[in-house]
């Protein structure tokens, strides 16, 4: 299968340009005190992934809910691989009422749902911020609290499906994201 560019691929490209080029007049990085860096992960830096509550090992089993290299699986985007990480951590902040929404607001990233609605870029290359990356923040979101706590609220099953279908849209035919799509529909809600 031929795979086509990815947006955290060209987001990478233009972050280290901007980096190189002193960025676009905002604070740079030697501004930004050390314990406030921004994380961005490679594949393998890490000692895996949290554990997973039996409820998403038993209905979510195809290798791509482990892979932390694919753009497109939901623990190995940026967003997705700092969600999970960074809730697996906290896991016991999270209960069987907890809800894609709860993540998001408390991680400052409520907006998310906000943006899936937002039209499409026209640039071949989508650009930071805007409907890809929203799409990708709630599929991290929802994908984390499915993962640590085996279970989804309702609303949060319809944001990471319109999420997945909304990367469909952009990354046509690809096969992870029809898998996704199909296992988080058949998957029981809390």
């Amino acid at each position: 299968m031929s795979r086509r560019s990815h947006p955290a691929a060209a987001l990478a490209a233009v972050s280290l340009a901007l980096a190189l080029l002193g960025g676009c007049g905002g604070p740079s990085s030697t501004d930004q005190p050390a314990d406030e860096a921004v994380s961005v992960h490679e594949p393998g830096d890490d000692e895996g992934l949290p554990q997973a509550h039996p409820a998403f090992d038993a209905h979510f089993t195809d290798p791509l809910y482990e892979d932390e290299a694919d753009e497109l699986a939901p623990f190995g985007s940026d967003e997705g691989w700092d969600l999970v990480h960074g809730w697996g951590g906290r896991r016991d902040e999270l209960s069987a009422s907890s809800t894609v929404r709860d993540l998001l607001e408390d991680d400052e990233m409520g907006f998310a749902p906000d943006e899936l609605d937002a039209p499409a870029e026209p640039s071949p290359v989508p650009g930071p911020g805007g409907r890809v990356d929203a799409s990708a923040i709630v599929v991290g979101a929802g994908f984390t609290l499915m993962r640590l706590t085996g279970q989804i609220d309702d609303e949060g099953r319809e944001l990471v499906l319109a999420a997945l279908r909304n990367l469909a849209d952009e990354y046509p035919d690809e096969a992870t994201l029809e898998r996704q799509v199909a296992d988080v529909e058949s998957f029981a809600t809390g």
